[in-house]
C-alpha cells in the first residue's frame, strides 16, 4: 500500500527503459491512460520510443541504437517491494512503430501512445482516473512536472520539479 501523505499524483509517473534487445539505450518517464474501453495504453514521448529526436530524427544513442521495447517499472501494491517490469514491443517483426501518433501532427507532437496490458494487482493510476480540478492558470503560477529524470528513481517514486508558467496559457 501507499504510505500515508504520499500524493496521488506521484503514483501516476512510471520509469521505462528503451531497450534494443538486452542492450539499454536510454531511460524515460511514462503514464497510464484509460481507454473508453477500459484497456490501458502507455503514454511516453515520441523520443522516447524512436530512439530518435522528433524534430531531426537523428539517433540519440551514440551507437545509433533504435529501441524494440521499453522495460516499464510498475510499483506493486506494497511499494517497498520491488517494481515488476513489464515489456512493451515499440516495433513490430518488420521494424514497423507500435505506437500511435498525434493523427495530424505526428511525430511534430513529442508524444505516443503504445498498447499497455499489465498484469493484475499492480499499483496503476491511470491519469485521466484521478479526479481533476478546474484551475484558472495565470502567467507566474507554479506548474510542476513529475518523472524520473536522469533515471533518478530514488524510492520508485518521480521527481517532483517545480516550474512557472512563463507565457499565457
Amino acid at each position: 500500500m501507499t504510505a500515508p501523505g504520499v500524493d496521488s499524483c506521484s503514483l501516476v509517473p512510471l520509469f521505462v527503459e528503451a531497450y534494443f534487445r538486452d542492450q539499454r539505450l536510454g531511460v524515460g518517464t511514462a503514464f497510464p491512460w484509460l481507454l473508453p474501453d477500459t484497456s490501458l495504453a502507455l503514454i511516453t514521448n515520441w523520443h522516447v520510443a524512436a530512439g530518435r529526436n522528433h524534430e531531426t530524427d537523428a539517433c540519440l544513442h551514440p551507437m545509433a541504437g533504435v529501441p524494440d521495447h521499453l522495460r516499464v517499472h510498475v510499483p506493486q501494491n506494497e511499494r517497498s517491494d520491488a517494481p515488476y517490469i513489464v515489456s512493451v514491443a515499440t516495433m513490430d517483426a518488420e521494424g514497423r512503430p507500435l505506437w500511435t501518433e498525434h493523427p495530424t501532427l505526428g511525430r511534430g507532437v513529442d508524444v505516443v501512445a503504445l498498447a499497455f496490458v499489465p498484469p493484475p494487482n499492480l499499483c496503476l493510476m491511470p491519469l485521466n482516473a484521478m479526479p481533476m480540478v478546474s484551475l484558472k492558470q495565470r502567467v507566474g503560477m507554479p506548474v510542476f512536472i513529475l518523472g524520473f529524470p536522469f533515471g533518478r528513481t530514488g524510492m520508485g517514486m518521480p521527481v517532483w520539479k517545480q516550474a512557472t508558467f512563463a507565457s499565457e496559457p
